[in-house]
């Protein structure tokens, strides 16, 4: 696993800091104990041995060395207040959030997901002085379950980086909140060189449906039918490929092969540009 990861944090990281206004640092409160209660229960599982993300997120790495500002095009940074939902700063997918955490200092970012598929929020930081937990909620910090699935987490520890992983089943803004765990048991030793990198991914993970076949007899030299737009479409009989070629902007799709005895029986799937396959439609060929 750890061959596949993409580095997200450089070895200059430790000497930024954060030209922005002074983080608003919350008070000790139950509400602030409640949203650490809260990160804490989500993200007290990793992901299951099969479901490897980071195999999936390709993350740049730092390569700068002076103080990031709001003038940089690489990053965003976060703009204080942002430690409620009503506050919350805007994060897009694939583009880095820097921020500090001064003590008791939550930030919290709005994520705006317009299809359904698997949300990927990584968090990472090289500073010794933060320890990081970051979660994705519904709002008023909700985990909804007709919104959304909580997948689990995979750590890369030597990075400092950590990958959640949720399942979106609706559209709609979700609110990732980020803190310093060691904030709640009185430690503040937080400088403004002491930064974290917040970054979120978004993948296609609803396979197309399965392709409608046309009739094939043992005289013919193609499989025609419909499937989605622009996905690849396969012929196989048994293990062996027979042919695959494109659907159309139409879903259309002619497969070449060759002709087929009386009563094998082919199948035929599409797989998408982000490589989720349908499941097999199945035809019998018949007597020409």
């Amino acid at each position: 696993m750890k061959k596949k990861i993409v580095s997200i944090i450089g070895a200059g990281l430790l000497t930024y800091s954060i030209a922005a206004p002074q983080a608003y640092a919350e008070s000790n409160s139950l509400q602030t104990d409640l949203n650490y209660q809260k990160i804490r229960q989500q993200i007290s599982h990793p992901c299951k041995p099969a479901f490897d993300p980071f195999k999936r997120v390709q993350i740049p790495g730092f390569s700068k060395t002076s103080a990031i500002t709001k003038s940089d095009t690489d990053y965003d940074v976060e703009d204080e207040p942002n430690d409620y939902e009503n506050n919350a700063n805007r994060i897009s997918f694939n583009r880095m959030m820097l921020g500090n955490l001064p003590y008791y200092d939550f930030d919290v970012y709005a994520l705006k997901v317009t299809k359904p598929g698997l949300v990927l929020v990584g968090g990472m930081t090289e500073s010794p002085n933060i320890d990081l937990i970051h979660a994705l909620f519904t709002k008023d910090m909700g985990n909804d379950p007709s919104k959304f699935k909580y997948l689990g987490l995979e750590r890369d520890e030597s990075a400092g980086i950590t990958v959640m992983a949720y399942r979106v089943y609706k559209p709609g803004t979700y609110f990732i909140y980020v803190a310093d765990a060691d904030n709640q048991y009185g430690y503040d030793n937080n400088t403004p060189e002491d930064i974290y990198g917040i970054m979120a991914f978004w993948e296609d993970i609803t396979p197309p449906a399965a392709p409608k076949v046309k009739k094939v007899d043992d005289n013919d030299k193609s499989v025609k039918g419909t499937a989605e737009a622009g996905s690849t479409v396969t012929v196989k009989a048994g293990s062996k490929t027979l042919g695959s070629s494109k659907a159309n902007s139409k879903g259309a799709f002619s497969v070449t092969i060759k002709p087929q005895k009386y009563k094998t029986t082919l199948t035929v799937t599409a797989k998408d540009k982000a490589g989720n396959v349908s499941k097999k439609a199945t035809v019998r060929v018949a007597k020409h």
